[in-house]
Parts: structure tokens; C-alpha cells; sequence
């Protein structure tokens, strides 16, 4: 029989197997003569386990593992421990946001528009709620009475501050939080006329991104005056060298 005992010598609550094995002369188990249980659960009142006939007198003694009416069994205990089980997530490529892509097409496409706007001999239709979610300005012009009471759906609001290139490029920034490309020549007039755009309709950002584009073209500006002025400089000692060497010749 079998009882297992806590640290205390109480009987404990544990799942274990065991395994019987009756020894030869020589200490190792006989193979024909080990039993193994199944996994069973020791705790009171049923915490003794075991069996009542293991082998009989008559089988012991035709072992041939019988010697001086003295035999050996071994008894091996396999505690069963709680297992833990650990699922890593299967790790998913996340792509990247792409809210401002879907907007601009909106934009773009203008499905659903409910405004327009006419700036520079130029119409642009576009979404009032995307407007007055972007510009608190707009949002007081085209939701004068709030969201339950919007102005009159299809009007056209006149923009004279602004030519078309300018208003194209600032719609572009409302919908997708970045400019339209434009060729570097024009960037000094259109990031003026975006920053005084910024200012009327408190859109912040597009204010900061317009004057950091203009000192960009400041330094780069000042890096090239600084080389050319240097390359004078240059050519103007080379030369200067060159009429010593003559007058000493």
C-alpha cells in the first residue's frame, strides 16, 4: 500500500503515479514482475493506494528471487506538478494607417460632398464634417447652429484670400494631414500663402509644417551663399597668387 504525506505528516492532495518492481539478486526490477498504475489523485479519505496481490507465495518462490526467505521490491513515486500552458499570439503584420489615403480619395473623388468652394475662378466640393472636424473655423461657418443645425446643404462659399493652388493644397492638408507635392519654385509662395490660410482657419499644424519648409529653404539658401562665397574667395586668392608669381618672374 501506498500513502503519501505532507511536510507536516498529513495526508496530502496530489496527483502521483507509482510503480512496483520486484528485484533480482542483483538489485535491478524484473521486468515481468513491475506494475505501473495509472495517475490517481491521493488525498483523504481514499489517499491509499496500492495492490493486495502483487504476486503470490507460490510465483515469489519460482522466481528464483527469493534467497533466504528474504526479497526486495522497489516502489518508484512519480509526482504529477501542475503544468502550465503559454499560447504566444501568432505575430500578424500590422500594415500601416492608411485613414488619410481613404480621405483624400474622398476628396478626390468627391462622393458625398455637401459644399462648395469657389477660390480663384475655381470650384472644389468637398465634406462639412470633415471640414468643422479639422478647423474650428469652419466648423462655426458651415454648423452655425451646430451639428443638428448645419447651413443649407449644396451652397458655395466664396474664398477671395486665396488663389486655387493655394486652396487645393490646403483642402489636401484638411483631408490627409500632409501637402501635395509641388515643385520647389513655388514653395516659397505657397507656404506663405498656407501660413496666412493657418491663421484664418486655426489649423495649427499646417502652420508649423509651412514654416518649417520655409527655414529649410533659408539654410539651404545660406549654405549656398556661404559656398559660392567661399569659391570667390578661392578663385580670388588662385588669381591674386597668380599675379605675384608673374611680378616676381
Amino acid at each position: 500500500m501506498l500513502e503519501l504525506l505532507d511536510s507536516a505528516g498529513r495526508k496530502a492532495a496530489v496527483k502521483a503515479q507509482f510503480v512496483f518492481s520486484l528485484l533480482d539478486q542483483h538489485g535491478e526490477p524484473v521486468r515481468s514482475r513491475t506494475r505501473r498504475s495509472k495517475v490517481h489523485s491521493f488525498h483523504s479519505p481514499k489517499g491509499i493506494l496500492g495492490y493486495k496481490k502483487f504476486i503470490s507465495h507460490d510465483d515469489l518462490e519460482k522466481s528464483g528471487h527469493l534467497t533466504d526467505d528474504r526479497f526486495a521490491v522497489q516502489c518508484d513515486v512519480i509526482v504529477m506538478k501542475g503544468i502550465e500552458l503559454r499560447f504566444e499570439p501568432a505575430s500578424l503584420a500590422v500594415p500601416e494607417p492608411d485613414l488619410h489615403r481613404h480621405l483624400g480619395r474622398l476628396l478626390s473623388t468627391g462622393d458625398g460632398a455637401d459644399v462648395t468652394f469657389k477660390a480663384g475662378g475655381e470650384t472644389f466640393a468637398a465634406h462639412r464634417c470633415v471640414l468643422a472636424a479639422r478647423s474650428p473655423v469652419f466648423k462655426a461657418e458651415l454648423y452655425p447652429g451646430g451639428f443638428l443645425r448645419p447651413a443649407a446643404a449644396g451652397r458655395c462659399v466664396d474664398v477671395d484670400d486665396l488663389d486655387a493652388g493655394a486652396f487645393r493644397a490646403l483642402l489636401h492638408f484638411v483631408y490627409t494631414d500632409t501637402l501635395p507635392e509641388m515643385a520647389s519654385r513655388d514653395v516659397p509662395a505657397m507656404a506663405r500663402q498656407l501660413i496666412a490660410a493657418a491663421d484664418k482657419y486655426q489649423v495649427e499644424r499646417l502652420k508649423l509644417v509651412c514654416e518649417d519648409m520655409l527655414s529649410r529653404l533659408v539654410d539651404t539658401s545660406m549654405t549656398m551663399m556661404a559656398d559660392s562665397a567661399t569659391a570667390l574667395c578661392y578663385n580670388g586668392f588662385k588669381q591674386a597668387r597668380r599675379h605675384e608669381h608673374n611680378d616676381d618672374g
